[in-house]
C-alpha cells in the first residue's frame, strides 16, 4: 500500500486490501478474479493467473506506458489519491468493493461515470 503514496499503480490478484483499493484501470489492474468470487477455500488456478497476468501487461499496461504516457500518469495519480488516502485514514474504507463515488466525494477527483 506504501507505493501507492508514491504514485505506483497495484497490478495484482484481488484479495487483501486491493480489493477495496481496485478501481480497474483508475488505481491500477487485477490479475484473475476477485478470491472472494471463489467458492469457499479453493486453490487459486495459477494458470489462469499467470494468463491474466501477461494479459494485462502485454496488452494494456506496457502499451498506456509507451504509448499515452499521459493517461498512465492519470493511473499514478489516482494512486496517490485514492489509495494514498486511505493509508492514511484507513477508516475511509468502505464496506463494498466499489468504492468510486466515496474516494471521488473524498479527494475531489474526477473518476470515469462518477456523478454521470
Amino acid at each position: 500500500m506504501k507505493a501507492a503514496l508514491n504514485g505506483v499503480p497495484s497490478l495484482s490478484i484481488l484479495d487483501g486490501w486491493w480489493v477495496e483499493g481496485h478501481i480497474e484501470g483508475v488505481t491500477g489492474w487485477c490479475i484473475g478474479e476477485s478470491r472472494r468470487a471463489v467458492a469457499g477455500n479453493a486453490p487459486a488456478d495459477n494458470k489462469a493467473e499467470a494468463e491474466s497476468l501477461y494479459a494485462k501487461l502485454e496488452g494494456v499496461i506496457l502499451p498506456m506506458y509507451y504509448n499515452d504516457r499521459a493517461k498512465f500518469l492519470e493511473v499514478m495519480q489516482h494512486a496517490i489519491a485514492i489509495n494514498g488516502l486511505f493509508l492514511q485514514h484507513p477508516a475511509h474504507w468502505c464496506s463494498s468493493t466499489s468504492p468510486t463515488p466515496i474516494c471521488a466525494d473524498a479527494v475531489g477527483c474526477a473518476l470515469p461515470n462518477h456523478g454521470a
